[in-house]
């Protein structure tokens, strides 16, 4: 259980940040929409191997407007996430735009990302669940259906946000 628990907090912390997107522009280049309205919406990632006895987890990630996030976890058997194992995390957060920077060669931001509170279940039925507040540091950019975050692990302070994006472990825009 705690080894479930560890990966879905890596998993977490690594793919919480996938953004949600409304109308407007088509990337995070300001040319016409704030970051804030092109997140807002719904963002599911590529198929993520995160190893262990069910080594696949999709992320889907809703950002609504006023700064709050529901993301949905859910792991699999198999390298295409066809096989759902029945394990699943939803988190609920808040999250807030820092200073605008370059990236991997894009456009990005600073996001800090306040998990409030999260349930695991398996099979519907939750196996436990938590309420304490963890902040996390990263780096979004958006750019058409994808958005990026930043690569490795988010921070646990402001000076372990990553400086670099993760181009292969992106999210589209549903």
């Amino acid at each position: 259980m705690k080894r479930a628990t560890n990966i879905l907090t890596i998993a977490f912390i690594l793919f919480l940040v996938a953004c949600g997107g409304g109308g407007g522009s088509s990337d995070s280049s300001g040319s016409g929409s704030s970051i804030e309205s092109l997140m807002v919406g719904t963002w599911k990632s590529v198929c993520i191997n995160i190893g262990g006895p069910e080594p696949y987890i999709t992320i889907t990630i809703t950002y609504s407007d006023g700064g709050s996030t529901v993301e949905t976890v859910i792991w699999h058997t198999d390298p295409a996430c066809a096989s759902p194992t029945g394990l699943m995390k939803i988190n609920q957060s808040a999250y807030s735009f820092g200073a605008n920077l370059t990236a991997s060669g894009k456009n990005a931001y600073q996001i800090d990302v306040t998990q409030n509170s999260w349930i695991l279940s398996q099979n519907g039925v939750t196996m436990s669940s938590g309420s304490t507040p963890i902040m996390f540091y990263d780096i979004i950019a958006i750019e058409g259906d994808r958005l990026y975050e930043g690569e490795g692990r988010a921070g646990a302070t402001a000076g372990e946000r990553p400086t670099t994006l993760d181009l292969a472990g992106y999210y589209t825009r549903q």
